[in-house]
Formats: C-alpha cells, structure tokens, sequence
C-alpha cells in the first residue's frame, strides 16, 4: 500500500502531520551534511511547534533511525507509540 493510501486510511482516525526530512522530498537542503540527529531535533521542534503532548509516531526506513534518535535524547513521555515499518537491521547499522 503507498504512503499515502495509509495516510488516508488513518486520517479517518487521527490527526496525521506528515513532514519530509530534510534533504528529503519537497523539504529544503542544507549545506552542512545530513547526521541522523538533525531531523531527530525537528521531530522535537515541530511537536513543540504544534503543541503535541503525546503523538503516536510511525517511521519507515531511514525515518526509523530519527525515531530512535528521537527517543535516545528526549525519552518516551511523548510518545503514545511507535510504529518502525521496514527499519534498518542492526547488522548493518553496527560492525562486528
């Protein structure tokens, strides 16, 4: 199912706030190289920015990693739930 068939079909029960990161999608690029905690730091700001106290988060792929790096600095007293589609293995996020 595409991204946004499951946008839609979960719109008909939750407020949906879909953002691409950036150097992803329609965002903006930036200069400086992209570290997995930048968009981690924006996930922060824009649930400031919305006044979010609790969200339900779902990732796919790379996105999974910015929830981790979400929740490594900030904790889970935000978050409702996570849902990681497709997340990278740990394999080959570390070397052995």
């Amino acid at each position: 199912m595409p991204h946004g068939a499951v946008l839609d079909e979960l719109g008909d029960r939750y407020r949906i706030v879909a953002y691409d990161h950036r150097n992803h999608g329609e965002s903006g690029s930036i200069d400086n190289g992209a570290r997995v905690a930048s968009p981690a730091q924006d996930l922060a700001e824009l649930l400031d920015h919305l006044g979010v106290e609790k969200a339900r988060l779902l990732a796919n792929s790379l996105g999974c990693s910015v929830l981790w790096s979400y929740v490594d600095p900030h904790g889970t007293d935000r978050v409702s739930s996570l849902v990681l589609v497709d997340q990278p293995s740990l394999c080959a996020l570390t070397r052995g």
